[in-house]
């Protein structure tokens, strides 16, 4: 399946996998108007659980990220979430959230 229109710009992102067949998922964030060192936080969750995060400061203005979530060696069937956070304070809500699911 094609996932880029032909501007380059992605479409019709899959949100179901085969933990069988998939090692590998891309997410791509857009970034508008963030400036360098600002802060990004995301975290991993799996059927509820934290099981990964990261934070780090962009070194120069961009409008992307991509994130890459490897299985390792493969993912778990559940359904996970990406919480994004952006220059986050403590308790604060995430500015883009996406779900997916592994089925077996």
């Amino acid at each position: 399946m094609d996932y880029l229109d032909s501007s380059g710009n992605p479409h019709g992102p899959e949100t179901t996998f085969s933990a069988a067949s998939v090692q590998n998922v891309l997410a791509v964030l857009y970034l508008s108007g963030l400036v360098t060192g600002t802060t990004i936080t995301y975290i991993e969750i799996f059927c509820g659980t934290a099981i990964a995060s990261e934070t780090f400061q962009l070194a120069s203005e961009s409008s992307t990220a991509l994130f890459a979530f490897n299985g390792n060696p493969s993912f778990n069937p559940g359904l996970y979430r990406m919480q994004f956070y952006v220059n986050a304070a403590a308790n604060s809500a995430p500015a883009f959230t996406t779900d997916f699911t592994f089925t077996a």
